[in-house]
């Protein structure tokens, strides 16, 4: 029997972390939706290689950007101002 990483929304509620698609650029991590709580932007962001996506933009290779430029661009400090807006409750 495989076993399950439980982690918890920001909210409190449960999610297991293979309910996100594996990552297409370093294929280790997991594409989670993530909001930025200075701006409110809802991006996707790799939580293994920082690989990010636009929301609404399936992750793939050819379209990707680096959470460092995405935080640039944005005046966003750290990594500490973003949250994990759509993890599945279980």
């Amino acid at each position: 029997m495989r076993s399950r990483d439980a982690s918890s929304n920001t909210d409190g509620t449960a999610y297991f972390t293979d309910d996100y698609p594996a990552c297409p650029r370093c294929g280790q991590g997991r594409v989670e939706t993530q909001r930025a709580k200075k701006t409110g932007d809802v991006f996707q962001l790799c939580n293994e290689c920082d690989a990010v996506w636009p929301e609404g933009v399936e992750p793939n290779l050819a379209q990707f950007g680096t959470f460092d430029t995405y935080l640039a661009v944005r005046g966003l400090p750290e990594i500490g101002e973003v949250e994990t807006v759509n993890a599945v409750p279980r």
